[in-house]
């Protein structure tokens, strides 16, 4: 079915089940927070996909709730 279809399938490896524990028991440790650029409101959301295709932002585009 796929050779037919001209299908491509490319995994990913993102680690194991144990080292996705140890990475999120690192950042509550170190206090890690994510670097926000901008903050949208719901209303705002087009504005913020407009944001994400411009890919000029450094950090995190926030919709709020």
């Amino acid at each position: 079915s796929f050779m037919r279809k001209s299908i491509r399938m490319q995994g990913i490896y993102v680690g194991s089940r144990r080292m996705f524990g140890d990475m999120n028991k690192a950042i509550e440790l170190n206090g890690l927070k994510p670097v926000i650029d901008q903050s949208f409101a719901f209303t705002e959301a087009r504005s913020a996909y407009h944001a994400m295709q411009a890919a000029g932002h450094f950090g995190k585009l926030v919709i709020e709730m």
